[in-house]
């Protein structure tokens, strides 16, 4: 009956409050001791530094989507930096700064890449021309935020499925701070150094 189905809604909706209360709380030391809480809020922190997005904006099903491309072995740290591996691998490239891609035109002889000058004092353009580079190919790795801007143009144009990803897809703010010091203090033997 009608009055039935009333008194089992209202249960339910008692019964959501109920839940969304109990997820809120943070679990005290009867299922977790401070050290073992301690470990969990330094493994969630992790997984948002990693991911650069807070949890609530993570799938639990593809959060590790990436784990079977990661490299395998032990962790390693380049000494002066990885920036000289970039610089070692830009060696002879036609590298251009202060230059920002403004379209990219596919032709059947290859692409054309337009670019255009930016004045590197307040991010304007500091000319009113484009020049063009024609290449076989081109790897773009322009962030999300700019594509999602829609200013890049394309020619032919992104099929759907790519601008309809690009409107669905996320990002977050990842900040790092770096550290220089004149003089280590620590044992050079270790390559990571971290608080508990």
């Amino acid at each position: 009956t009608f009055a039935e189905y009333d008194a089992l809604l209202k249960e339910q909706q008692e019964l959501e409050v109920q839940l969304t209360k109990m997820e809120q709380m943070v679990p005290n030391e009867i299922y977790m001791t401070p050290q073992e809480r301690h470990v969990l809020d330094w493994h969630c922190a992790n997984l948002e530094f990693a991911n650069a997005a807070p949890l609530s904006a993570l799938s639990l099903k593809h959060w590790d989507q990436d784990d079977d491309f990661e490299f395998t072995g032990n962790h390693l740290v380049v000494h002066d930096g990885l920036s000289t591996v970039a610089e070692a691998m830009s060696k002879g490239l036609n590298i251009r700064h202060n230059t920002a891609c403004v379209g990219i035109k596919y032709t059947d002889s290859g692409v054309e890449v337009a670019t255009r000058e930016v004045n590197q004092m307040n991010s304007s353009w500091a000319t009113n021309s484009t020049s063009t580079i024609t290449a076989d190919a081109v790897l773009l790795t322009i962030p999300l935020g700019v594509l999602k801007k829609e200013k890049l143009k394309f020619d032919p144009p992104l099929p759907e499925w790519k601008t309809s990803a690009i409107k669905r897809m996320g990002f977050g703010n990842l900040n790092k701070v770096v550290l220089c010091f004149n003089k280590g203090l620590w044992d050079p033997s270790i390559h990571l150094i971290g608080h508990r």
